[in-house]
């Protein structure tokens, strides 16, 4: 590894794409629609549990579908008055606290909110404690629980996060055997959290591992599958950190090749959809610094003011996005000069 790897590595900022492994409905008597649950003449209290969990879980896939920000405050209300009302010894109770937990989450992923965060890492804690070995849902506590902790390390940077994020991965994976349905995400997520691992400590073997993972979990993912743009941008970014260790660039230009495919697959409501703007972005403005194509270094420009407009005022991403964008643009002056980027220096004399 040459003398200058680890400054370009913190010049790559690690955007990883999570799925959130979603409860399965319970088994039984449940109800398949939140309309089919609201119309028991008189119903018991497990009864009432599966409408409040049910309903819960019917806002939150309409805030996936169509993005409505108040689709998913309902569901996080409706999750409160579920957890409250469902008793500690209920089989609905860890369904109660995952959902709330998956709302919460989501709006993290929104707004960046760390307190958010934390409440959700108490409750999938709970939801664990309450599914113990042999639980038909215990990878996805598991799952759940590491995605939690590793946004919290890439937020926070405490490597003990990171390194319970990788151990709740690698006992879900071994949950999930081959041709179980929940494999490539589960192997996408240790990729995942391998990956953010290999930037902190620069271990070889934890990115050998993430890109091995990472290419098995993309050949499992059908081309329609919701999950194939995670594990498209997952993988690429892994490529692209491996092509500034080995000078590669059939390394880079496969990455660019996985980050485009992802954006086109994914919805155009999804909820990191600024990220994989920026992922690309940076592996353009890595190709312009080996090639000085300005093609490259024109559309990185496009991609970050695309990112940036996606964040909200307020959220702590916000910050990064700007200095990612004014650091383009300082860089496309330097290269244009006075008389065709002044426009550019202004710009980012604004955003750094």
């Amino acid at each position: 590894m040459r003398a200058d790897t680890g400054n370009l590595l913190d010049n790559v900022q690690i955007r990883l794409s999570w799925n959130l492994f979603r409860t399965p409905e319970p088994t039984g008597t449940t109800p398949r629609s939140e309309e089919s649950v609201t119309h028991h003449r008189t119903p018991s209290q497990s009864d009432q549990s599966i409408v409040l969990n049910t309903r819960v879980s019917c806002l939150l896939a309409r805030f996936w579908q169509q993005g409505v920000a108040s689709y998913l405050e309902e569901a996080i209300a409706a999750g409160r008055i579920a957890r409250d009302f469902v008793p500690r010894d209920h089989p609905q109770r860890p369904v109660a606290l995952s959902n709330l937990a998956n709302g919460l989450h989501m709006r993290f992923w929104q707004n960046g909110a760390l307190s958010d965060l934390e409440e959700v890492i108490g409750l999938r804690r709970a939801a664990l404690h309450l599914r113990p070995q042999g639980h038909p849902d215990l990878a996805v506590s598991l799952n759940n629980l590491a995605v939690s902790l590793c946004d919290k390390f890439n937020h926070l940077g405490a490597a003990s996060d990171l390194d319970e994020s990788i151990r709740l991965h690698r006992a879900a994976l071994k949950l999930c055997p081959p041709g179980h349905p929940k494999r490539p995400t589960s192997m996408n997520h240790l990729a995942a959290s391998l990956c953010a691992r290999f930037k902190h400590l620069q271990m070889k073997c934890d990115l050998d591992e993430a890109i091995t993972l990472g290419r098995e979990s993309l050949d499992l993912h059908p081309l329609d599958d919701s999950g194939r743009p995670g594990a498209l941008n997952n993988l690429a970014t892994s490529y692209h950190i491996r092509s500034i260790i080995l000078h590669n660039s059939a390394d880079l230009n496969h990455a660019i090749e996985l980050h485009r495919e992802a954006l086109d697959r994914l919805s155009a409501r999804g909820p990191h959809l600024s990220m994989l703007f920026a992922n690309l972005a940076v592996c353009l403005e890595t190709r312009f610094g080996e090639r000085g194509t300005m093609a490259d270094l024109d559309e990185a420009v496009t991609l970050l003011r695309t990112s940036l407009n996606l964040f909200p005022l307020g959220h702590p991403q916000r910050a990064t996005s700007l200095k990612d964008l004014g650091s383009a643009l300082h860089v496309r002056f330097k290269h244009k000069g006075l008389d065709g980027g002044i426009g550019d220096l202004n710009e980012a004399i604004l955003f750094l």
